[in-house]
């Protein structure tokens, strides 16, 4: 069974993909309505409240906060200064409230895998190698665009 939805998998993935499409064609960069799309529905999804994108429970989601961070930096080459603005609030504040809330573990350091609850106070009680690095990562790139040390 294993094998066949395997192969049911591919097939949908060749399907899906246009025939000219290959690694070395491919483009370097997402395209910009692509990007656009997301950076809209992550922000329609923004809890300006306690952080993050979407409700409880509150995941970290780091790839979702470099997207608006690499969002914030197209904007800001393009001349579009309060767009820029806004998406790197919304990840700052984010990043603020998850340093500050009940799963970062402020005693053994790193982050629990998310809250229970919107108010990011309740931890679930274990820890994702993955998550440590990616979270890292984004607070790192968080320090080098801000240089607030609170990042760092």
């Amino acid at each position: 069974m294993l094998v066949k939805s395997g192969a049911f998998a591919i097939e949908q993935s060749s399907e899906a993909m246009p025939a000219t499409a290959s690694p070395s064609k491919l483009p370097d960069e997402l395209p910009q309505n692509t990007l656009l799309l997301c950076a809209e529905q992550l922000s329609g999804s923004y809890d300006s409240g306690y952080g993050g994108f979407g409700s409880a429970p509150k995941f970290p989601r780091p790839v979702e906060n470099q997207l608006m961070l690499y969002w914030s930096k197209k904007m800001e080459h393009t001349g579009k200064f309060q767009e820029a603005n806004e998406a790197l609030k919304m990840v700052l504040f984010s990043l603020q409230c998850l340093a500050r809330g009940g799963i970062h573990e402020h005693v053994g350091c790193g982050f629990h895998r998310y809250s229970v609850d919107k108010f990011r106070h309740v931890p679930h009680f274990e820890k994702m190698l993955y998550d440590q690095g990616q979270i890292a990562s984004l607070y790192l790139s968080s320090f080098s665009i801000t240089t607030d040390v609170f990042y760092s």
